[in-house]
């Protein structure tokens, strides 16, 4: 059963690793809302924009990607400044996940804490997510406030409007949110799913085990 146990830990341990791997490709890429259409009167083609990042193309020029700036201030959907705070923590807490898991999976009284890091993760992704998509009604087009981040017109809560569609990278905060959420069931059910010994059958070992040394 021992080495039974640890190929369960080891698989779980892998799907940790790939869970974080996919929400920090989401997280540092700029795909996740595609403005469309009416970008000519700013003299650009094409507008991606992420949660930290955007990746902007002139018109009849390459595309240019860079990050908002060095503060949550700087991101110009207000909402999403609480998006890119949460889901960031939660990328945070899955690769601290993953390094302690490295070092200490085997060992039972890490596995509390390893389950708890990996709610901890998925609940401020999710929280994050949720944000996000409450958030997309900040990206309507206002007269007072026009510029290429909110030319979405008819965007509102869960909803980027005519303009605009949902950009691959939010497609694969999608499918990290789904990874997450097996990650944090499977995590529970393979610990509880070990056998304790119970008392007497370790006291049974340990004599088994004096005998041996006396021999």
């Amino acid at each position: 059963m021992k080495g039974c146990d640890n190929l369960s830990l080891g698989l779980w341990v892998g799907l940790v690793f790939l869970t974080t791997i996919v929400i920090t490709v989401a997280f540092t890429t700029s795909y996740w809302v595609t403005v469309q259409q009416g970008l000519n009167e700013f003299g650009y083609d094409a507008v991606d924009i992420g949660l930290i990042y955007s990746c902007l193309t002139l018109t009849g020029k390459d595309e240019v990607c860079g990050q908002y700036g060095g503060a949550l201030s700087d991101i110009p959907v207000s909402q999403w400044k609480g998006a890119a705070l949460f889901y960031g923590m939660g990328v945070f807490v899955a690769w601290g996940l993953c390094v302690i898991s490295l070092f200490s999976f085997c060992s039972d009284g890490a596995r509390s804490a390893l389950r708890i890091l990996m709610s901890m993760s998925t609940a401020l992704t999710t929280l994050g997510l949720l944000i996000f998509g409450g958030g997309l009604g900040g990206l309507r087009y206002d007269s007072q406030s026009a510029s290429i981040y909110s030319n979405c017109y008819g965007a509102g809560s869960f909803n980027a409007g005519s303009n605009c569609k949902l950009g691959d990278s939010g497609v694969v905060a999608c499918v990290g949110l789904g990874l997450s959420i097996m990650a944090t069931v499977s995590g529970f059910l393979i610990v509880r799913s070990f056998p304790k010994k119970d008392t007497h059958e370790l006291m049974q070992q340990i004599e088994s085990e004096r005998s041996l040394i006396g021999k």
